[in-house]
């Protein structure tokens, strides 16, 4: 009966999901970064013409909207933007159900279903999985890498769970040709071996050195031949230009604007905002998914995926708060001197532990009351 219950929920969590963001590629009107910047490099793509890297970033998404439009152009239904930004949602859904998966194979399918019931109502995710940019694709492929190494965390004991590790690192490497930011995983990964006791063992393995190396392979092209494989505009920006806009370490309030940026606009706090076009997390959806963080990091027994989802947060999170950025010229143009989208995918640990922290809240006061765990 409960396996029922929580597959009726989860299938009512995926078309709520689903809906929201048709909702937003239907409705939301034609962004200047999607007219200006995706869909040129989307429609420039040809035999004659794939481009590695485009304007900022690589050109992975660019593929992808490309691919959305032969897969939804025929059923648009005349809606212009629909064919770009269809297959963006559903990489949408498919990171909600990712959500699920992860919360419940580790934690039991409450708190999967609380983890992706928190991502789907999520108006920031909403709003950038319901256009045709890179965001929504980029967390898909953190939020997959992100469930390929949950499956080796939990059969880390097992000689087999080397397959999982080699695919993680494959995922990431095409998770860092939608957005470089994906560099901070594999450091990650890292840590989280580190830090747990069981895993440890894997730093005197073959396999952790060789998923680092399909990672490497895979971002290979796009850091040697991307400023020579004919960007859809002379003025991209390679992965060392963004380098070289770190000046320095010094507070950043950038990344508390993600969270807490409308609390900043009521206030009238002095901040920068030079990416207006996403909304702030809801404020309320934000202090839940930071109270699971603060859960999960007072938990005396933490179990190997907590301690990854910890590290992943606050590695990001810190890293974006501890850097000075500046804005520089590349080929004639001015690029962003710094923006608090940059710590979006740490939404995806946060919406985990938080799952985590709602499922051992509600059982302790069903047990409280009187319930079992198998029902009342």
């Amino acid at each position: 009966m409960i396996s029922r219950w929580c597959t009726f929920f989860l299938i009512a969590i995926l078309m709520l999901a689903a809906a929201l963001r048709f909702y937003q590629a239907l409705a939301a009107p034609t962004e200047y970064i999607e007219q200006h910047e995706f869909i040129p490099a989307a429609e420039s793509i040809s035999w004659s013409h794939l481009p590695i890297r485009e304007y900022q970033h690589p050109s992975f998404p660019a593929y992808v909207i490309r691919l959305s439009k032969c897969l939804f152009g025929p059923i648009s239904f005349g809606h212009q933007m629909l064919p770009y930004r269809g297959l963006s949602v559903l990489f949408g859904v498919g990171t909600v159900y990712l959500m699920y998966l992860i919360g419940a194979r580790w934690w039991g399918p409450p708190a999967g279903l609380v983890a992706a019931g928190l991502l789907a109502v999520s108006n920031y995710h909403v709003a950038v999985t319901g256009l045709a940019i890179d965001l929504g694709i980029d967390l898909f492929f953190v939020a997959l890498a992100m469930w390929s190494f949950s499956r080796f965390l939990g059969q880390a004991e097992r000689r087999r769970a080397a397959r999982w590790l080699l695919l993680t690192g494959l995922i990431t490497g095409v998770a860092f040709l939608c957005k470089e930011i994906a560099v901070l995983l594999p450091p990650i990964y890292f840590l989280a071996c580190c830090l747990v006791p069981s895993l440890r063992c894997w730093l005197r393995r073959w396999e952790l050195y060789a998923a680092a190396g399909l990672f490497l392979l895979v971002i290979l092209p796009d850091l040697l031949l991307g400023g020579s494989a004919g960007a859809v505009r002379p003025e991209y920006t390679t992965a060392v230009n963004h380098l070289s806009k770190i000046t320095g370490l010094g507070f950043s309030d950038q990344p508390l604007l993600f969270y807490f940026g409308d609390l900043f606009v009521y206030f009238q706090i002095p901040h920068l905002n030079v990416f207006t076009e996403m909304p702030f997390q809801w404020v309320p959806l934000s202090l839940i998914l930071w109270a699971g963080v603060l859960f999960a990091a007072v938990l005396r027994r933490k179990d190997a995926l907590t301690v990854f989802l910890l590290a992943m947060f606050a590695l990001i999170f810190v890293f974006f708060s501890v850097i000075r950025t500046t804005s520089i010229e590349v080929n004639g143009v001015m690029t962003d001197p710094v923006n608090w989208y940059w710590v979006d995918r740490t939404i995806l640990p946060a919406t985990l532990l938080a799952g985590l922290m709602i499922q051992r809240v509600v059982a302790r006061l069903l047990r409280r009351m009187g319930f079992s765990a198998e029902g009342g």
